[in-house]
C-alpha cells in the first residue's frame, strides 16, 4: 500500500494550473487505487483469522488496536467521500486542486500513521509471543 500512497502523493504534487480537470482525474485515479487497497486491508485485518484477531489473541485488546480499528472506518469514509466529490466536481472551479491536495495529503498522513501503529502492534505481539523480552 505504501507504494500506492507514494504514487498518490506524486500525483498531488504535479502541476495543476490550466488543467485542473485532468489533474483531478489523475489524482482521483490514484486515490481510487489507495482506497481499494485500504478496503482490502480492512477486510483482511478485521476478518476471521486476520491480523487483528491474531494481535488480540496475543496482546488482549490494547488501546492501539481499538484506535487502529477506528482508523479503518475513518480512512474508508474519508477516501470514499473524497472520491465521490472528485468525480462530481471535477470541472467545478469552486473545488480547486489546492483543496484536493490538502484533504488528500491529510488522508495520506493518517494512512502513514496507521501503518506505523499496526507495525508497532505486530512487533509487540511478535515480541511477546516469542518471549524475546525475557
Amino acid at each position: 500500500m505504501q507504494e500506492a500512497v507514494h504514487v498518490l502523493e506524486k500525483a498531488l504534487v504535479s502541476p495543476a494550473p490550466g488543467r485542473e480537470s485532468d489533474w483531478k482525474r489523475r489524482a482521483g485515479a490514484a486515490l481510487a487505487v489507495v482506497e481499494d487497497l485500504v478496503r482490502q486491508h480492512v477486510e483482511s485485518a478485521e476478518g476471521p483469522g486476520g491480523l487483528f484477531q491474531e494481535i488480540e489473541l496475543t496482546l488482549g485488546r490494547p488501546r492501539d488496536l481499538t484506535l487502529a480499528k477506528n482508523e479503518h472506518e475513518r480512512l474508508l469514509k474519508a477516501s470514499r467521500a473524497l472520491l465521490m466529490e472528485l468525480d462530481e466536481k471535477r470541472d467545478d472551479p469552486a473545488f480547486p486542486a489546492e483543496e484536493v491536495r490538502e484533504r488528500t495529503l491529510r488522508l495520506t498522513l493518517v494512512l502513514r500513521r496507521h501503518a506505523a501503529r499496526e507495525a508497532d502492534l505486530v512487533y509487540s505481539a511478535f515480541d511477546l509471543d516469542l518471549g524475546a523480552g525475557d
